[in-house]
């Protein structure tokens, strides 16, 4: 599944328009040219970009996490500030 959608995607058929110089290759010269590059992968072994990419979504993730923290804090920093001006108006205008 993942080797027919990267056949599919638009890295793989820009890599071959460049590698035939621009030109869009027939379909037997495509076949011949996907046939060439694939390779069995060991299963027990992990691809290391796919590693790499876990990584990555793993500390956005993680730096997500404390960036929604934050802002969650200040949004209840200035609510309570903006609340707490609205009483000393609405007592102030009381005392008139």
């Amino acid at each position: 599944m993942y080797l027919l959608s990267h056949l599919r995607g638009r890295k793989h058929q820009e890599a071959v328009r460049h590698q035939h110089e621009g030109v869009d290759p027939s379909r037997e010269d495509l076949a011949s040219y996907n046939i060439r590059h694939i390779v069995d992968a060991p299963a027990d072994k992990i691809d290391p970009k796919i590693a790499l990419d876990k990584e990555r979504q793993k500390a956005l993730k993680k730096r997500c996490k404390k960036l929604r923290l934050r802002m969650a804090a200040r949004y209840v920093k200035v609510f309570c500030a903006l609340e707490c001006d609205l009483t000393k108006q609405v007592i102030s205008i009381m005392n008139m």
